[in-house]
């Protein structure tokens, strides 16, 4: 599988789990989201090999500590949001860049 194919992978896991949160009353599956951060790593990891100026490491950084406070929180739905309006458009970006 090629970096843009795991990105796509990782975007329709990102938006499955975000469908699943917003239809379970705002819960979330734990295992699904720690896999979606180890993807994201993974992701980040492999995208920097092929070109290091393609990923912004602050931008996700930044991103992930958001999302990590509202784990802490427990704001499930605002979790769900930043992967969807933060996290996707920076692997698209990232894919752009790729491509």
């Amino acid at each position: 599988m090629n970096i843009k194919e795991f990105a796509e992978n990782l975007v329709e896991l990102i938006s499955i789990n975000n469908e699943e949160t917003r239809n379970n009353g705002g819960k979330i599956n734990i295992q699904v989201f720690e896999s979606i951060l180890e993807y994201i790593q993974i992701f980040m990891t492999e995208a920097i090999k092929v070109n290091s100026d393609c990923v912004n490491i602050e931008k996700f950084n930044e991103i992930l500590k958001e999302i990590l406070e509202a784990l802490k929180n427990n704001d499930f739905i605002l979790m769900s949001d930043m992967f969807e309006y933060e996290i996707i458009p920076e692997i698209n970006k990232v894919i752009e860049q790729l491509s």
